[in-house]
């Protein structure tokens, strides 16, 4: 697992390139990434989700630009029972391999920490999980343009997981793995059951 984790000092080197980066537009930027990426957000996702399906049902000749009703509602299905895997997956590896976070085991005044500092379950991140998750579930329903967006706020949230000083770059990149995991397993379940 060490060698997996360390990548042979460029996770710590990573590190220290992306923790190094700061200012105060910066630390904005870093600090509302790491907001974005809150699985604590779900709520509201899902909110707007219930009215665009509330508005497909009361006027439906004016909601072109809005997928399908059906689709609206698998969407919610999907990304409930994405949210429940992911979560769950995040939650169950931060416990088992209980990995120490950057601030707890990297030498005194080299890690900046801007969010609220922990020390403990930085494996997987969380974060950085969600923002995959959401990704995993709203790619196909989106143009071109719009992918890059989501694309962009994907990586400017595991970007900011790392210069906040609460995670190194494999607990993102393992955060990645666990929201597209959770976002396709949940999109498989829910389409096999519509067969």
């Amino acid at each position: 697992m060490n060698a997996l984790y360390d990548w042979f000092g460029m996770n710590q080197e990573i590190f220290y390139a992306v923790n190094g980066w700061h200012g105060p537009l910066i630390d904005a930027l870093m600090l509302t990434g790491t907001a974005v990426g809150d699985f604590r957000n779900m709520p509201w996702i899902l909110g707007v989700i219930l009215l665009a399906i509330a508005f497909q049902q009361l006027f439906p000749f004016n909601a072109e630009r809005l997928p399908s009703l059906p689709g609206l509602k698998q969407l919610l299905m999907r990304l409930m029972l994405g949210y429940m895997v992911t979560a769950g997956t995040v939650a169950l590896l931060k416990i088992g391999f209980d990995m120490p976070r950057p601030s707890a085991v990297l030498p005194s005044g080299r890690v900046t920490v801007l969010a609220l500092p922990e020390s403990r379950h930085s494996f997987p991140s969380g974060h950085s999980a969600f923002a995959m998750l959401i990704m995993t579930m709203f790619w196909p329903l989106l143009t071109i343009r719009d992918r890059l967006l989501l694309a962009v706020m994907t990586l400017w949230v595991g970007l900011s997981r790392i210069n906040v000083g609460a995670h190194f770059p494999a607990d993102v990149l393992a955060g990645y793995v666990c929201g597209i995991v959770g976002g396709l397993l949940a999109n498989k379940a829910v389409m096999s059951r519509l067969r």
